[in-house]
């Protein structure tokens, strides 16, 4: 009876030191590498990204959009005087590092934001709960 207990303990441990070392190495990527399920976002192309979702940058980078801080823009269908302000925060994780940067792009007075060999641009965000966000990239050495 404790033979069994010992090797299925074994069994166990080795199960999950497998498993261990499954998702360490997942999140192992280098440059032009993709996580699988990521998308890719290529330069001057618009892609939309609901809350928590990440995308591959062309250099291996990844970008999260982490959310809406702020919204008071007139909702769809209203009439206002204002049209508002939206403060939209993402992670931006540079090529080989783990450490993701924050990154805060305003809807109307700042849309742009450099990261990393990047230039990030905020094209429109939806309304609701979890807007999805549009957004594009260029390199920064390209308008």
């Amino acid at each position: 009876m404790q033979r069994c207990r010992t090797t299925r303990h074994l069994l166990v441990m080795g199960v999950l030191g497998a498993c261990m070392a499954v998702i360490a190495l997942a999140g192992c990527t280098t440059a032009g590498e993709r996580l699988p399920g990521v998308r890719l976002l290529e330069p001057g192309r618009m892609l939309a990204l609901a809350p928590g979702e990440h995308v591959t940058l062309p250099d291996g980078a990844t970008l999260r959009y982490a959310g809406v801080r702020t919204d008071s823009r007139c909702p769809p269908a209203v009439q206002c005087v204002w049209a508002g302000e939206a403060e939209v925060a993402f992670e931006f994780t540079p090529p080989g590092d783990r450490h993701p940067v924050e990154v805060v792009l305003h809807i109307a007075k700042q849309p742009l934001a450099p990261i990393g060999n990047w230039q990030l641009q905020l094209v429109s965000l939806g309304f609701g709960a979890a807007p999805p966000a549009t957004i594009r990239i260029h390199h920064r050495s390209t308008p």
